[in-house]
């Protein structure tokens, strides 16, 4: 299959930047190797018959499908661990004294960008191990991503070793349980963790969200580096008006809300206050 030409570069760009916000302006050679490959998987002619296709489309799955291909979901198990012992160490104490203030057991965390589950189902580990068990509290986790492909993944619950070497063993032995032990043995995530997880898709950008409540913890790592400014700052207004009062939002370590000190304050490295 042929190289993309310019002009169909610029109207993938243009597409996913208007659908997703991912800035793609620099990455040609990525975008050309994703469409391609998306086109001989699902046996598209070539990439401008593809976009042929997507102009004419109306159910919206060719969209999914090209937000699929071109989403990057790097990701594992306890990524940046610092964050995940902050939210032990710091947060559920300070949560556990706030909530008993209020008079409630209510607690919502959001996993913004979750990728194929990682995340989430780290954080879960650690607060279920944390906690015991303990059923007082109304925890659940929200976790979201555009991409229905690692949705499909993060829902089934299943990792190969090379996934989950870095959960730290107290935690791979109590919550993972090896289902397939053949040449690439597979490993099943416990249904106690997956039950406190809900897997749901959505796009970042639009204005608003459909929750109900506020959430105490938004995790969204590793995500804005691939935004523009605008959609920065965009996304900042929306996450700021979805967290309690003292509510926290985890970033990459890469990343920074520099110019952004009027919605968050900074109380460690990717971790700001409302």
């Amino acid at each position: 299959m042929s190289r993309i030409n310019n002009v169909t570069f610029r109207r993938i760009v243009d597409i996913v930047y208007k659908e997703s916000g991912i800035v793609l302006e620099n990455k040609q050679e990525l975008v050309e190797a994703r469409l391609i490959s998306l086109c001989r998987k699902q046996g598209y002619e070539s990439p401008e018959a593809f976009l042929k296709l997507l102009k004419k489309d109306r159910t919206g799955s060719l969209l999914v499908e090209l937000l699929n291909q071109v989403s990057t979901n790097v990701t594992h198990f306890f990524r940046e661990k610092a964050h995940f012992d902050f939210v032990i160490r710091t947060l559920m104490p300070k949560l556990e004294v706030k909530k008993k203030t209020e008079g409630s057991n209510r607690v919502r965390f959001w996993s913004a960008a979750c990728s194929s589950g990682e995340e989430p189902y780290s954080l879960a580990m650690a607060i279920h191990h944390y906690r015991a068990g303990n059923a007082e509290w109304d925890l659940k986790i929200l976790a979201t991503d555009i991409s229905t492909q690692a949705l499909q993944k993060a829902r089934q619950g299943l990792y190969s070793r090379q996934e989950v070497k870095k959960t730290p063993p107290h935690l791979y032995k109590r919550y993972f349980s090896l289902i397939d032990n053949h040449d690439d043995p597979v490993y099943k995530i416990s249904d106690e963790i997956k039950q406190m997880i809900a897997f749901r898709r959505l796009n970042l950008l639009k204005e608003d969200y459909p929750f109900s409540g506020l959430f105490d913890l938004i995790m969204c790592r590793n995500v804005m580096i691939y935004f523009d400014t605008q959609t920065k700052e965009a996304l900042m207004k929306r996450f700021r008006k979805y967290l309690h009062p003292g509510g926290i939002l985890i970033i990459g370590h890469t990343e920074s809300l520099t110019g952004y000190e009027k919605y968050f304050k900074r109380v460690g490295i990717g971790i700001y206050e409302k």
